[in-house]
């Protein structure tokens, strides 16, 4: 019998601000998500390597 994969650690967020992109992540497990998910800056280079990082981890 397979077990099914741990949940997400976190759920990323990203939305465009005007010429630039802003992301965050939101905490799903621990004590990291009592804590305010605060909105972080990058372009576009970022944002794929953030989506790259994140559908590594799944």
């Amino acid at each position: 019998m397979d077990k099914a994969p741990p949940p997400a650690a976190y759920e990323l967020e990203i939305a465009p601000d005007g010429e630039r992109w802003r992301y965050r992540r939101r905490w799903t497990r621990g004590l990291r998500r009592f804590l305010p998910a605060l909105w972080h800056a990058t372009d576009e280079a970022g944002v794929k390597m953030l989506r790259r990082a994140t559908d590594d981890a799944r």
